[in-house]
C-alpha cells in the first residue's frame, strides 16, 4: 500500500511539474508540422526533450519553440 501511494505521489508531482513545458511542446509540434495548412491533421507529438540550461520546464513558450521546430523539421522529412 505504501509503494502504491509513493508511486501515485510521484506521478502526480511529476506530471504537474512537466506540464507547462511537455503542454507548449505538444501544440508547437502540432503547429509547426501544419504550418497553417487547411485540412491538415498532426500526428501525435513525440515526448519532449529535457530542456536546455536556457530553458525552464515552468515556461509553455519555451516548449512551444522546441515543439515547432521539431513539427516543421518531421513535416519538411516526411
Amino acid at each position: 500500500m505504501k509503494k502504491l501511494i509513493l508511486i501515485l505521489f510521484m506521478a502526480i508531482a511529476i506530471s504537474v511539474y512537466a506540464s507547462k513545458f511537455d503542454d507548449g511542446f505538444a501544440k508547437g509540434y502540432e503547429r509547426g508540422y501544419c504550418n497553417n495548412e487547411v485540412g491538415c491533421v498532426a500526428p501525435v507529438a513525440p515526448v519532449a526533450p529535457v530542456p536546455t540550461v536556457n530553458q525552464s520546464m515552468d515556461s509553455y513558450n519555451d516548449g512551444y519553440d522546441v515543439g515547432y521546430t521539431k513539427g516543421k523539421k518531421a513535416r519538411e522529412d516526411k
